[in-house]
Parts: C-alpha cells; sequence; structure tokens
C-alpha cells in the first residue's frame, strides 16, 4: 500500500476513498426486492463493447472483435456503418458524425453516420 501511495503522490492525483463498516455495506437480503418488471436476461448479441443511443432511438454499439460500428435500428434491423476498425471500444455522437474511439488510441469521425431526421 506505501509503494501505491507514492505512486499517487508522485504523479499528482488525489484519490478519495470511503470506507463503509461490513455491518451497514449491504442491505439485508430481505430488504431487497426484484421489482415487477424484471425479466430474465437474454443475450442478444455477444463480443460488443461501447454503445450509445439517438434521439430517434436507434442504438450505436462498437464491435470490438470484428472491428466494426453497427447501428441497430428501432426495428431491430443491423446494419455495419465501419468495418476494419482497429478494435473501436466508445461511440458518441456528434451533429450528424459517429466518434468512435480505439483502444489502440486513435479518435475516428465517421460523418454521416447518423441518418437524416
Amino acid at each position: 500500500m506505501a509503494g501505491v501511495r507514492t505512486r499517487v503522490r508522485r504523479f499528482g492525483v488525489v484519490l478519495a476513498a470511503a470506507v463503509v463498516s461490513s455491518a451497514s455495506a449491504a442491505a439485508p437480503a430481505a430488504a431487497v426486492r426484484d421489482c415487477p418488471q424484471a425479466q430474465s436476461p437474454r443475450v442478444i448479441a455477444a463480443g460488443l463493447d461501447g454503445m450509445t443511443i439517438d434521439a430517434a432511438g436507434r442504438v450505436y454499439v462498437t464491435a470490438d472483435a470484428a472491428g466494426e460500428l453497427w447501428r441497430v435500428g428501432t426495428d431491430r434491423s443491423i446494419c455495419a456503418l465501419a468495418r476494419g476498425r482497429r478494435q473501436p471500444s466508445a461511440v458518441a455522437l456528434r451533429d450528424g458524425s459517429a466518434i468512435v474511439v480505439g483502444f489502440d488510441g486513435r479518435i475516428l469521425e465517421l460523418p454521416g453516420a447518423l441518418p437524416a431526421g
């Protein structure tokens, strides 16, 4: 722990931690109940990473293993907006473009990724 503190001070990072006693750390199991709408999860796709949703409800998701950016329509149709990227990990939307960050540290802009309307 002393080595960690030394490294943290060296880089000028300030860390804050809250210590909670084990007696109050978790709610008793009897106090936690399922929400009425809760259902068993189902796998829709695998090998995906970052995700965002546009104003029309379309989902944009990075498929890092495939090196692709996908758009999932409100009708659940899927199209690849970009292929051959180096492990895309996150996506954001701005002014009709998709901004994609990869695990390689590159930031790419894909103009026109968002359909009009």
